[in-house]
This record gives C-alpha cells, sequence and structure tokens, in this order.
C-alpha cells in the first residue's frame, strides 16, 4: 500500500476539504487527537492558497472527478508542485481512481476502509511515503514512462460548435451532469460529443482533453 519518498517538506497541518460539516469536524477532532497536527476544515471553491506544508484531505463523496481534477490543474499551474494530495470516500471505479495519475496524489482511500487504515495511511504519508492501492501502484509505473500529452494529441482538431462548448466545460471543471444543464443537452447527448471529441483531439480521458483545451482554445 506504501511507496517511496517523495515529500520535499515537513507537512505541519491538515486540511479537511468537503461539504459534509459534520465528517470534517469529526476528522478534524479524530487528526488532532491521533497525529497531532492543526487541522481545519475547507470547501474545495474557498481554498486559495496552499503549500507544501499541508496535506489536502478531499472528500471524494462531496465532488465530482471533474471538479476535483480542475483543483488539481489549479495547483500545478500555481507551481505548487509539492503540495500534498490525499483522497477519501473514494469509490472504485477509473475515473475516481485515473486521480492518482496527479503526482500530488498521494494516497486514496475508499469509502469501506476504517478509521484505523485511514489513520494509518495518513501517518505514512506524513512520513513522506505514499498510500495507493497495489494495482494502482502498478498502473502509475506504465502511466509515468509516458508523457502526459500523449503523441496522438492533435493540435488543430475540427471539433464541432458543439464539441467545443462541451470541451471548454471539462476543462472548467464541470461534470457531464453540470454540462448538460449549462448547455440544456441531455447526459447521454454530452458523452456522445464527448467520444467524439476526445476521438478528434487524441485523447482518451478527461485529464488529457483538459491539458488539450488548456493549450489549443481560447
Amino acid at each position: 500500500m506504501h511507496g517511496p519518498p517523495g515529500h520535499s517538506k515537513k507537512i505541519c497541518s491538515v486540511i479537511v476539504i468537503g461539504k459534509n460539516k459534520i465528517q470534517s469536524s469529526m476528522l478534524k477532532n479524530f487528526f488532532i487527537a491521533e497525529v497531532g497536527l492543526t487541522c481545519t476544515q475547507e470547501t474545495i471553491h474557498l481554498l486559495d492558497s496552499v503549500d507544501d506544508s499541508q496535506l489536502l484531505l478531499i472528500d471524494c463523496s462531496s465532488y465530482s472527478v471533474a471538479l476535483i481534477e480542475h483543483f488539481l490543474i489549479k495547483i500545478s499551474e500555481k507551481k505548487e508542485r509539492g503540495v500534498s494530495v490525499a483522497l477519501f470516500n473514494a469509490t472504485r471505479d477509473k475515473e475516481v481512481e485515473s486521480l492518482a495519475r496527479w503526482p500530488h496524489i498521494k494516497g486514496i482511500f475508499y469509502d469501506v476502509d476504517s478509521s484505523e487504515n485511514l489513520l494509518q495511511g495518513v501517518k505514512e504519508i506524513l512520513n513522506s511515503g505514499l498510500w495507493l492501492p497495489r494495482h494502482l501502484t502498478h498502473s502509475l509505473l506504465d502511466y509515468y514512462r509516458k508523457p502526459l500529452c500523449h503523441k496522438g494529441m492533435i493540435k488543430d482538431a475540427s471539433l464541432t460548435r458543439r464539441e467545443t462548448q462541451v470541451i471548454k466545460c471539462l476543462e472548467q471543471g464541470q461534470s457531464n451532469d453540470e454540462i448538460a444543464e449549462t448547455l440544456h443537452l441531455s447526459g447521454h447527448t454530452v458523452k456522445t460529443h464527448l467520444y467524439k471529441a476526445f476521438k478528434k483531439i487524441g485523447v482518451s480521458n478527461r485529464l488529457q482533453a483538459s491539458h488539450w483545451a488548456k493549450e489549443h482554445l481560447d
């Protein structure tokens, strides 16, 4: 479950990021008591300033994968490369687990994990380790041998107006449901536009599409 060292600065505080105030408060008290670090609560929309002395614990049940990805992109844009992030209440599906490809992600805790497992994992992260499922660790070894922007990406793709709108919404961190609401489309239509757009620009997931949009769309 754990891995090689990955931090450049000692973590001195924990920020629990989620909408569930009761659970966030319980986790805050839990970490203060068990780990002895300063712990605060915040929501993903209001958290602007972070640094590599903090561990950010993001509640996956509070936010879409697209929004969490958008948050990670913002951290990268601010050059906060040393910031440590762990996900909790994660589900065992490929979309959530794809977030492990971000170098900021130091741990993933599933919604079925016990508080003891969470504490053990957080302590490992605080000691400059990783806490990732074994199958993800193996897949990451393959992933990081390839560039993030694959050679197959196409610079000048002939996207339709709707495909461009959908990709722009995705780049802004919107989920499929949010894109559908913004553009007054059905969920099925959004998925169809994404499928066609991904094929045209030569990407295979939302993260790559977000990077493509940032580079090639105004």
